[in-house]
């Protein structure tokens, strides 16, 4: 055989061995792009809309790994009897990290009635990392496993191999939300990519101009809480009175109350029975069980609430001097500034030990009553960061002040300085007046 050297050949050699891919890396693909990190977004979500998944399809059956325990699993193994809910996602994908507290608390309220799981799949960002986890089963498994104990997932996590087989089948890079029902269809599937990543709410609310340069179809879809809502229509969570949305985390409370000035019931409106945490009775209870027998003045506050500080001593001669003919309670809410507390609490208990604190260094004659974690009752009376409000024995508001700090005037004398913005919905009542006027009235008109 002749082995002669000759240019030609060799020519050819050099091109053959210049296509072929380095050691370490992946070919390129039309699905994916670039293999190390650099991935044509817009080229990856064009295929992952045109394989986007179907309601009332079957769902793609896929292999996964047990993050904790590296063993192989089916997918149509983890849901079984019940609806599974699934989330896909990384660790370098922002949108997860941002509304990890979101997707805890829908587990909270529906993982009694729904299976609940996580697939961790190839990196968002792949190049923030000092060592790429998309090439080795074991490398994605450990960042799986660090990413459930970081984000305290309460529900399992299971990892899709590098061959991202489960990721294409369910178009889900880099991030999306799927129900299986039982049976094995899709009922439910959010937006593709990260765009769709809100588990309280509708995307509809997002422009898609302003969310990327390009945004597959099917972009607006409604959140999978509002699925998971009409999927288990007897467990209706707390809904505000005025958007309609329903309120699972206290994050969420906060931004309502601080975007609506008055979202409390008018006066001659019905009041808002709910139950909350007695500090007397170690249990929740109703606060239609205070107004049953006389007129019920509600003080709204927390320990670091500094027009309630301010007033206390003009509220505790109102009950002095009104006490007998009218039911005192005060409502305990999320702190006013939480830095002066050490932090606004983060559990019920914490809330509970500051109420107790307060009343006893305050010397609190009256009885104390804690708002939830998810500020109920500051959403529905608009009272955060404090209010006065009156409710007759009738179970109809009488008298609401206007929300503090602005409105809270418990005397005469108090100052009252409104607030540039006013809504529309506000009559003209007692929001303006001042506690005690109120009071000295109404005693008059109802002996």
């Amino acid at each position: 055989m002749n082995f002669a050297f000759h240019p030609m050949r060799l020519l050819l050699w050099i091109i053959a061995f210049a296509h072929l891919p380095l050691s370490g890396q992946e070919a390129k693909d039309d699905f994916w792009g670039d293999q190390e990190g650099r991935l044509d977004v817009e080229a990856v979500m064009s295929s992952m809309a045109e394989t986007s998944l179907q309601i009332g399809e079957p769902a793609p059956e896929a292999r996964l790994l047990d993050a904790e325990t590296g063993k192989e699993i089916l997918l149509s193994e983890v849901g079984k009897e019940r609806p599974l809910v699934l989330f896909f996602g990384s660790a370098t994908c922002s949108f997860n990290i941002e509304h990890a507290d979101e997707v805890k608390a829908l587990f909270k309220r529906y993982g009694n009635l729904a299976s609940f799981a996580w697939v961790y799949v190839r990196e968002a960002h792949s190049y923030e990392l000092a060592e790429s986890t998309d090439h080795s089963d074991a490398k994605r498994l450990e960042a799986a496993k660090r990413f459930r104990r970081e984000l305290d997932l309460p529900f399992p996590v299971y990892v899709d191999p590098v061959d991202d087989r489960v990721v294409r089948a369910y178009a889900a890079w880099p991030t999306r939300m799927v129900v299986i029902l039982p049976g094995g269809k899709v009922g439910y599937s959010s937006a593709v990519g990260h765009w769709g990543f809100r588990p309280l709410r509708t995307t509809e609310s997002f422009e898609p101009a302003a969310a990327a340069p390009f945004v597959p179809p099917g972009h607006r879809r409604p959140s999978l809480q509002s699925y998971l809502q009409r999927l288990f229509p007897t467990d209706r969570p707390w809904v505000d009175r005025y958007s309609g949305e329903p309120i699972l985390t206290s994050r969420m409370a906060r931004e309502i109350v601080f975007s609506r000035m008055e979202n409390a019931p008018l006066v001659g409106e019905p009041a808002i029975d709910l139950e909350l945490f007695s500090l007397a009775k170690n249990q929740n209870q109703k606060l239609s069980d205070y107004w049953k027998d006389r007129p019920l003045v509600l003080t709204v506050g927390s320990l670091s609430a500094v027009e309630l500080s301010a007033s206390l001593d003009d509220l505790l001669d109102l009950y002095r001097d009104y006490g007998e003919d009218y039911q005192f309670v005060h409502v305990y809410i999320r702190e006013s500034e939480g830095i002066r507390v050490g932090g606004d609490p983060r559990s019920l208990e914490d809330r509970v030990a500051l109420a107790r604190r307060w009343k006893a260094e305050k010397k609190i004659p009256y009885p104390v009553l804690v708002d939830s974690l998810e500020d109920h009752f500051a959403v529905a009376y608009s009272a955060w960061p404090s209010r006065l409000v009156v409710i007759g024995g009738d179970g109809e508001v009488r008298y609401s002040g206007f929300q503090g700090p602005w409105g809270f005037c418990a005397r005469k004398g108090g100052k009252y300085s409104p607030p540039a913005i006013q809504d529309p919905r506000i009559v003209q009542s007692d929001q303006l007046r001042c506690l005690e006027a109120f009071l000295s009235e109404d005693a008059t008109r109802n002996p």
